[in-house]
């Protein structure tokens, strides 16, 4: 269960970062990660209904005699929850789960970036990451680019993608 450690360590983060890891979860895990980790969620799932609640995820560190104290269940549990539902879902739990190793490949980071760079230029506009993120909500996508714009061109080219998503603060 090095899920359950892995989950200790996950931060929530912007979400041009979420949306890349939950594209790279959902649509890039290979079956043996994905099995394992499938494993385990279905271990903490007790009510079996694909959502974790605060409930199971503790219940899941007693069984494993894991030391964890209530406010780190809390911490871990509203980390996960990036919807704030009161539930962790299966992509949810994805996303927190996978390691960096398995989440940052070159080839994982290529078609994750590709899903964003609509128009096969090699850059993500703001217009292309308003287009993929927006559904149902605002943000400032301009900004987003310039946080990770090292060269100033109002794009993000697959090298600062990729530099982005390996500033994991897990």
């Amino acid at each position: 269960m090095a899920a359950l450690e892995t989950l200790k360590q996950f931060k929530a983060d912007n979400t041009l970062r979420s949306a890349a890891f939950s594209y790279i979860g959902s649509q890039l895990l290979g079956k043996r990660e994905r099995d394992g980790l499938s494993n385990c969620f279905r271990f903490l799932n007790k009510k079996g209904d694909g959502k974790l609640t605060i409930n199971e995820l503790r219940a899941g560190y007693q069984s494993l005699k894991k030391e964890i104290s209530e406010e780190q269940v809390t911490a871990i549990f509203t980390s996960i929850d990036t919807d704030n539902s009161g539930e962790i879902s299966f992509s949810e739990y994805l996303v927190a789960a996978m390691t960096e190793k398995s989440m940052t490949s070159q080839d994982k980071l290529m078609a994750a970036f590709r899903m964003f760079d609509k128009d096969g230029s090699g850059l993500v506009s703001s217009e292309e990451l308003s287009e993929i993120l927006s559904a149902g909500g605002t943000a400032d996508f301009e900004s987003m680019i310039k946080e990770y714009d090292d060269n100033g061109d109002g794009q993000i080219s697959f090298d600062e993608f990729a530099t982005m998503m390996k500033r994991l603060e897990k």
